[in-house]
C-alpha cells in the first residue's frame, strides 16, 4: 500500500510540478499580454493626440485659407472698380474682363460694388464715388 501511495503520491507531485509549469507559462503569457495592452493603449494615446493636434493644424489651415479668400475676394472688388473707373467698359468688354479673371456675373450684384453702374446712356460701366461704402478706390 505504502507503494501505491508513493506511486500516487509522485504522480500528484509530477502534476503539481506540470500545474505549476502552466501557471508560470500563463502567468509570463499574461504578462506579456499586458504589455502588449499596455503598448497598444499608450500607442492609441499617442495617435489620439496626433489626431487631435492634426485636427487643430487642419483648423488652422481652414481659418487660414478663409481668410485668404475674403481677402482675395476684397482684391477682387477693388479690381472690378479700378477697372471700371479707369476703362469705362461696354457691356461686352466687362464681360471679356469678368471671363479672364474668372469672376461671376453675379459679382456685380455684390454691395460693396454698388459704386459701380451701368449707364445705358452712355451705354458703359461708370464709377460713383459718392456710392463707394467700401471704400474700395477712395482713402
Amino acid at each position: 500500500m505504502k507503494s501505491n501511495f508513493s506511486i500516487t503520491g509522485l504522480g500528484n507531485s509530477e502534476k503539481l510540478e506540470e500545474l505549476e509549469q502552466k501557471a508560470k507559462v500563463l502567468e509570463q503569457n499574461s504578462n506579456n499580454n499586458q504589455g502588449v495592452i499596455t503598448v497598444l493603449l499608450e500607442s492609441g494615446k499617442t495617435k489620439d493626440l496626433q489626431i487631435a493636434n492634426m485636427t487643430g493644424l487642419l483648423m488652422q489651415i481652414q481659418d487660414n485659407l478663409n481668410s485668404l479668400n475674403k481677402e482675395m475676394q476684397y482684391h477682387r472688388l477693388e479690381d472690378v472698380a479700378r477697372y471700371v473707373m479707369v476703362q469705362a467698359p461696354t457691356k461686352e468688354e466687362m464681360n471679356i474682363f469678368l471671363l479672364r479673371r474668372q469672376i461671376s456675373q453675379s459679382f456685380l450684384q455684390r454691395l460693396e460694388l454698388q459704386c459701380i453702374v451701368f449707364s445705358s446712356q452712355a451705354n458703359k460701366w461708370v464709377y460713383v464715388k459718392e456710392n463707394d461704402i467700401a471704400k474700395l478706390l477712395t482713402p
